[in-house]
């Protein structure tokens, strides 16, 4: 991995928030974490990633952890995050969606790529509610979550040599050309030791919805391997709180 200087990247961070930052209370700026995420990546590229994990849900509250890794799974950086159903309108219908955002933001920002103060929901919320080219604080929070996946698919199309310069050691999915029916055994494996650390129904919910186009193939072309899986999968389920 080609060696960055952190300061220029947090310079960076800190120079957006004059730019593009929202006001919050008491007329600080917040840099969104969209905006963050979008310099991390152009710095990092795929050489660091950012992980999620949900800690709690339930109908009250959602906890969510963010992390910073690197190629080997060492951590940078981290943040957490908890959201009240009920304390405002957005994460009364988004508070996953808000609280995982709220977690990535302070992981970035625990690194350095705050762009302004560590900012509270309060504030959070606000800045949200300031944008006012959307009709509702919730069209907001959707469209800066979309807005970043689509970045992430943009950078996988259009950057396939930096794909290529951050393999991981010997793990066979950091290969760009790399699709699962190449050795379904392996991909099925490595998903099993991701799969294994989940500890709530949500997450393999997650976990299903972004691998159904492989998960059906895969059924296709070897159904005999493919119900280890599933029966991993269902079994680990029911063990899981909801």
């Amino acid at each position: 991995m080609e060696q960055i200087n952190h300061k220029l990247v947090m310079a960076e961070a800190d120079k957006m928030t004059a730019t593009a930052g929202v006001k919050v209370k008491g007329n600080k700026k917040y840099l969104m974490v969209k905006d963050r995420v979008e310099v991390f990546r152009k710095y990092y590229g795929l050489n660091l990633g950012i992980d999620t994990t949900v800690l709690h849900i339930d109908d009250s509250v959602v906890r969510v952890q963010a992390k910073i890794i690197d190629a080997n799974n060492k951590v940078i950086g981290s943040g957490l995050a908890e959201e009240v159903r009920a304390s405002s309108h957005i994460t009364k219908t988004s508070a996953v969606e808000v609280c995982e955002s709220s977690a990535i933001g302070r992981a970035l920002s625990s690194i350095g790529l705050h762009g302004g103060e560590y900012a509270s929901a309060e504030e959070m919320i606000s800045a949200v509610q300031q944008q006012e080219e959307f009709k509702s604080p919730q069209e907001y929070m959707k469209a800066e979550l979309e807005e970043n996946d689509n970045k992430m698919k943009k950078a996988l199309q259009d950057d396939p040599v930096k794909i290529k310069n951050t393999k991981r050691d010997e793990h066979p999915l950091d290969d760009d050309s790399f699709h699962p029916r190449e050795n379904w055994e392996a991909w099925r494996d490595i998903n099993i030791k991701t799969l294994g650390k989940y500890k709530f129904v949500a997450e393999f919910q997650k976990w299903i919805a972004a691998n159904n186009e492989y998960l059906v193939e895969y059924a296709k072309t070897d159904n005999k391997s493919y119900q280890i899986l599933k029966q991993y999968i269902n079994t680990k389920m029911k063990g899981c709180e909801e």
